[in-house]
């Protein structure tokens, strides 16, 4: 069965006669030619471009439901068929009908400059080969046929590609070059720095901080942060950083060195970007992991002093109870609550509600202090790796402490 680049439900909006289609298709002087005519019609509208020639290019659905809306047999597209003079007549009418016009030389520069523009932006040839055709319907130009169109595709993503390479490659030094070329190689070592870049991550813990800020570290030193990259579309230096990541370093070696020097600096850019981020989420939960196992130790030792502070409670009831009882004179007012609790029993139960509210576990944060020496295997490495900076354009207290340490 043929394929459609349609579904029904567009066959039924889009082929749909208006008045005036019909006024137009009925001035044909025989039912064939009124079924040709408005066949090319519906087949214009559907595929922006005109059917195939010697023979005519058909295409059963739509002459059947051209045949339905106009109540003429469908086969009668067979006589039509014969009649080529009265095809291209028809053609020529069309273009005029629907303010359409062929895809010639002129149309053909149009859309390679368009075309080159958006391969600047998009990387795919799918959604080149998408928006090619959003632009020529917009412009009113006929498709050229498809294997035209994808090779114009091709090229100017080719053109685009070598562009983009050269532009990167001539902002760089001779000694970043030089750096970012060293990542390919081994230097004695068992592994390239590239593969040392290239690594994931891993689970949270002080030791992949640091490795975090070492690759962090070894990406400045190669000196393409400071190359602009503004200009180019985040997510084609996406897909320049992709190949990268999974070609290995002999494979890289192997390019020009235009593009592997701008395969490189987009892969670089990226990384460091993505490393921030995971530096900035794993210190988040290494932290959440902090005070998590602080307010559990606060919530034992809540747990084991729970008598003792339901003694103090208890007093504590006791105490008010008589303090706002109206008809005890305020001179009766002690005598009587000691009548009520011991002395040396409040004394202690008041001492050890005074070392409640300033011991270490009075306060979550006093735990955390306490796992000083496990924040400091990766804080201060975090400080140095990640430049903070507020959010309002009112200067921050904590941003100034951070600097200041």
């Amino acid at each position: 069965m043929k394929s459609h680049a349609y579904t029904h439900q567009e066959l039924v909006r889009v082929a749909q006669f208006t008045p005036d289609d019909l006024a137009r298709i009925r001035e044909c002087r025989q039912e064939h030619t009124c079924l040709g005519f408005a066949y090319q019609l519906a087949f214009v509208r559907l595929h922006h471009r005109f059917p195939a020639q010697q023979p005519l290019e058909m295409d059963d659905e739509i002459v059947t439901y051209v045949s339905v809306q106009l109540n003429i047999p469908a086969s009668l597209i067979v006589a039509y068929q014969q009649q080529r003079r009265t095809i291209v007549n028809h053609q020529q009418e069309l273009r005029i009908y629907l303010g359409v016009r062929r895809f010639g030389e002129a149309e053909l520069g149009v859309l390679e400059a368009y075309l080159f523009d958006e391969a600047c932006r998009l990387e795919q040839t799918g959604p080149l080969l998408n928006q090619a055709k959003r632009f020529l319907n917009a412009q009113s130009i006929l498709y050229p046929s498809e294997e035209v169109l994808r090779r114009l595709v091709v090229k100017q993503r080719q053109m685009a590609r070598d562009h983009i390479y050269e532009r990167i490659a001539n902002s760089l030094t001779q000694e970043t070059v030089e750096k970012v070329d060293d990542l390919l190689e081994t230097n004695d070592a068992y592994f390239t720095p590239l593969h040392t870049l290239k690594q994931p991550p891993g689970r949270p813990s002080p030791a992949a901080i640091l490795r975090l800020t070492n690759k962090l570290e070894l990406v400045r030193a190669t000196g393409v942060l400071p190359i602009d990259l503004s200009w180019l579309n985040n997510n084609y230096q996406r897909s320049l950083a992709r190949y990268v990541h999974h070609r290995s370093a002999g494979r890289l070696k192997q390019l020009k060195s235009d593009r592997r020097c701008a395969l490189l600096v987009c892969f670089l850019h990226q990384l460091y970007a993505d490393t921030i981020d995971f530096l900035i989420e794993m210190h988040d939960k290494l932290m959440t992991g902090v005070y998590s196992r602080a307010e559990n130790n606060i919530a034992k030792e809540m747990k084991r002093r729970r008598r003792a502070i339901d003694r103090s409670l208890t007093t504590f009831r006791t105490l008010g109870t008589v303090i706002l009882d109206d008809s005890i004179a305020d001179s009766q007012l002690r005598p009587i609550l000691f009548q009520q609790i011991d002395k040396e029993s409040l004394s202690r139960q008041v001492s050890e509600v005074d070392k409640w509210l300033t011991d270490k576990h009075s306060h979550v944060f006093h735990q955390v202090t306490q796992r000083y020496s496990y924040l400091r295997q990766f804080a201060p490495a975090l400080l140095e790796a990640v430049e903070l900076q507020s959010d309002s354009e009112v200067e921050s207290s904590v941003v100034k402490a951070v600097a200041l340490l």
